[in-house]
């Protein structure tokens, strides 16, 4: 796959990103286990790795974006949560009202990131149209012959991914929209 057709998914995944953390803070949560430590091999020489969706996502610019958004549906969000609640243990026993509901929710969401303020939206454009020489960067910077999608490999050593260095190269280039909620401490310098 060429990194064109990577950079594209990711940037329609991320310009049409619908998924909020109160949204999903709503949606019933199911356990997960705990992974198992892994202890991986050497890196391989040459052979690199790009989540390139959380390459674009992660960015100050766009986590900026998504901050705003979230804190605009942040009170309705919880409510529905509350109200999902009882249903946490089944979810296939939500009622259709309350579905809908949620439903309704993401609709409103999906269509205020359709209609982001122009600094936004040229910020996210902005990241969008360096997504591509900035992944290039990195892959000659590191020298690598070949990038891999993480997301198809079952178990990826974290020696071989760029993400990290992609976003951090990305986040030089195109600041937060100025206004934007500043990132939560927990968060920052990451």
């Amino acid at each position: 796959m060429k990194i064109q057709s990577i950079v594209a998914s990711a940037c329609i995944a991320a310009l049409g990103f619908t998924a909020t953390s109160a949204l999903a803070q709503a949606q019933p949560q199911q356990q997960q286990q705990q992974a198992p430590q892994i202890t991986h091999g050497p890196a391989v020489a040459g052979i690199c790795t790009i989540d390139p969706q959380a390459s674009i996502l992660a960015t100050n610019a766009v986590q900026a974006v998504e901050r705003k958004i979230n804190s605009e549906f942040a009170a309705e969000g919880q409510k529905l949560q509350q109200e999902l609640q009882p249903y946490a243990n089944n979810p296939q026993s939500t009622p259709e009202a309350l579905r809908k509901k949620v439903q309704d929710l993401q609709t409103r969401i999906a269509n205020r990131r359709n209609n982001l303020q122009p600094a936004e939206r040229q910020a996210q454009e902005r990241i969008a149209a360096e997504v591509t020489p900035t992944i290039t960067e990195i892959y000659q910077q590191r020298r690598c012959s070949l990038l891999i999608d993480s997301g198809v490999l079952v178990i990826p050593n974290p020696a071989m991914d760029i993400t990290r260095a992609v976003v951090d190269r990305l986040n030089q280039k195109v600041p937060a929209p100025a206004g934007a909620p500043a990132a939560p401490a927990a968060t920052q310098g990451r």
